[in-house]
């Protein structure tokens, strides 16, 4: 399923297109459009909190970076560093056992 939605917008330049002529120029916009247009796939993430020491920082931004992982917003607390993350199933088990890996 792909849930999708074009809007058109027509500013009036003085020519009137009437309804079969505005079906046809906005039909052949969304054919455009949609020709054109990459289709990517949909993956469902999740919200991921991760704590990690102040001296894990630097090894962990490696690690994210080094997979193509987002690591959201990071706040920086007494006890270490809170990861706030959107992840998918897959990121959030390699993440799981890299921090296992840790240990």
């Amino acid at each position: 399923m792909i849930e999708s939605a074009i809007i058109t917008v027509r500013y009036f330049g003085g020519i009137k297109l009437g309804t079969g002529g505005m079906v046809r120029a906005y039909g052949e916009a969304a054919k455009t459009v949609i020709a054109s247009a990459t289709l990517l796939p949909y993956i469902k993430r999740n919200p991921f909190r991760l704590t990690t020491p102040y001296s894990q920082v630097k090894r962990y931004e490696h690690f994210f970076r080094q997979n193509g992982i987002d690591f959201g917003e990071r706040t920086f607390e007494a006890q270490g560093v809170a990861w706030e993350m959107q992840l998918s199933e897959a990121e959030r088990e390699m993440v799981e056992r890299f921090s296992a890996s840790l240990l």
